[in-house]
């Protein structure tokens, strides 16, 4: 993701994850923890 739209994105997906979904998301950086309550780490 781009910083432009990062934060964007990142919101669309916690709004689906607080609504019951699941949301599997891979990636190298943690800067995106704060949007979820569960995290695995690999």
């Amino acid at each position: 993701m781009d910083g432009k739209n990062d934060e964007q994105v990142m919101d669309i997906l916690s709004s689906f994850a607080k609504k019951g979904c699941i949301v599997i998301m891979v990636t190298h950086s943690n800067q995106y923890d704060r949007y979820f309550d569960r995290i695995i780490q690999i």
